[in-house]
């Protein structure tokens, strides 16, 4: 990783995990959603929605290494076991009238899984076990979900908030292969969160992110209501779509070298 880059992700992640963005304390919560996704379908756009709302917690990826390490330095030695730390992060990020918020990857479920000699599932089933509502976000066309992904994980920008640490200078060289990993990975993690949903006490409302991308404002009229809260809460958009101009051309090459159209 670019040592810049690398210092700019650190100093994003400090301060999502800072006290500037802690709620209210020891507010015990009396509902627990989650947002189950796969990267690349609009999670960050869905949960800064939600945060904006002020009634719905502070979801975000709470699983994520980066932000763990960043609330560790935060908090030393307070989070022996990661179902510890998950009650700190409540007892911060807990609205007033008791939501909470996280978002997660399949595959952060199974980076803890190797850590710890056991199953994602095993994981998942820990981590959601007081959970009630799941919002189940995924994108059909996968394809270029698989593609975005490829270009996220090369420039090492993930949403438009990252958008500043992007060299105009980056030139990213296409890989099928890479794109190809992506689409069965991708399959694989939806499919895994489908599977452990329909073995769970779950009321799951399932978005995606194309139609969240095409109606903003209808999509989360439908997601507050679904976790009980004023459908008129919806802020305005808060953020922009991130600008990848070799999208484009990465699906036509793609799509050339599968002989699904030609030059």
């Amino acid at each position: 990783m670019n040592k810049q880059v690398n210092a700019f992700r650190k100093a994003y992640h400090k301060k999502l995990m800072g006290a500037d963005n802690d709620i209210f304390r020891n507010v015990i919560p009396s509902l627990r959603y989650c947002i189950a996704s796969t990267p690349r379908t609009g999670s960050t756009l869905l949960s800064r929605m939600l945060c904006e709302t002020g009634n719905a917690g502070y979801p975000t990826e709470y699983l994520n290494t980066l932000n763990i390490d960043a609330w560790n330095s935060r908090n030393p030695c307070n989070q022996s076991t990661l179902n510890n730390y998950l009650k700190e992060i409540e007892a911060h990020r807990t609205s007033g009238n008791g939501n909470f918020g996280i978002k997660i990857h399949w595959r952060q479920f199974e980076f803890f899984a190797r850590q710890t000699n056991t199953t994602a599932e095993n994981i998942a089933s820990s981590v959601l076990n007081n959970y009630q509502k799941i919002i189940l976000l995924s994108r059909r066309d996968k394809l270029s979900q698989a593609i975005s992904l490829f270009l996220a994980n090369k420039s090492e920008v993930f949403h438009a908030e990252h958008q500043s640490w992007l060299s105009p200078k980056l030139n990213i060289e296409y890989n099928p292969t890479e794109i190809s990993h992506n689409i069965h990975a991708l399959f694989n993690e939806e499919d895994c969160w489908k599977r452990f949903l329909k073995q769970g006490n779950f009321d799951v409302l399932e978005v995606f992110y194309e139609d969240l991308a095409q109606n903003y404002y209808g999509v989360s009229r439908l997601i507050l209501d679904f976790l009980g809260l004023d459908k008129q809460l919806v802020p305005d958009m808060p953020m922009k779509k991130l600008d990848r101009p070799q999208t484009t051309l990465f699906i036509k090459k793609y799509l050339e070298s599968m002989g699904v159209i030609s030059d």
